[in-house]
């Protein structure tokens, strides 16, 4: 039987509509500043009239909500900070300014947040699942779709990045920076230190704010095993 023009539009119209509602997808949430959070206000410092908070990321709920992604797993720890200048003169804050430094002192850099925009992509896996089952027709849109969502997670990821640059008096800056995990894995937070470097314009000097981070970092694998551990015992 001969299928119509319209009809073979039709088709082609649903099939692609079809593709991109399965491919890949990127939901994210603004986090909240860390004057509403009461655990980073109880481990506030105030240093040389600079007023400073850290907050590991370290829960995997909270970095789906945010990333959409289990960020620990795949080796990274995101840490947001917050700084509020109290002095009658401008501080020059700068990303590279701030090291994550390991219970033997070892410092470990920031980790650009478009490095690991980039690390945690999606995948393009499906999309060759597309093309096996629909040839071209489902590689072009699929493929286009991953290009536009990792464009879409590269910039949120930039945006939530703290903006380097002056801060005059009363000045507040405040966002994520990501920071590589060690190898090994690790189960808490609490002998690791942040290390915060700022410039006073005034005395022309630096200002070093020290942190001593905390909480439990939680693995998916931590999870599997709760939920497990939570079965075992409804069979009993």
């Amino acid at each position: 039987m001969k299928v119509s023009n319209k009809k073979k539009i039709i088709c082609i119209i649903a099939l692609i509509s079809y593709i991109f509602s399965g491919c890949a997808s990127y939901h994210s949430i603004r986090q909240a500043p860390l004057s509403t959070n009461p655990i980073a206000q109880q481990n506030k410092r105030i240093n040389d009239d600079i007023e400073s908070m850290v907050y590991p990321i370290t829960t995997q709920s909270m970095q789906k909500q945010i990333f959409d992604n289990d960020l620990i797993e795949k080796g990274y720890l995101p840490v947001q900070i917050s700084i509020l200048n109290k002095k009658d003169c401008n501080v020059t804050f700068n990303k590279d300014g701030i090291v994550l430094l390991t219970p033997e002192e070892i410092v470990i850099p920031r980790t650009s947040n478009l490095k690991v925009a980039m690390d945690t992509d999606k995948s393009i896996g499906r999309t060759v699942g597309w093309t096996i089952g629909f040839g071209v027709i489902g590689l072009i849109p699929s493929a286009m779709n991953v290009s536009k969502t990792n464009k879409r997670i590269q910039a949120d990821y930039v945006a939530k990045a703290p903006i380097e640059g002056n801060l005059v008096p009363g000045g507040l800056v405040e966002g994520i920076l990501f920071f590589k995990l060690p190898e090994e894995k690790i189960e808490t937070l609490s002998d690791y230190k942040m290390n915060i470097v700022l410039r006073d314009e005034l005395k022309n000097e630096d200002i070093n704010i020290t942190h001593t981070l905390y909480g439990d970092i939680e693995y998916e694998s931590d999870e599997e095993d709760a939920e497990e551990e939570a079965k075992e015992e409804d069979d009993l």
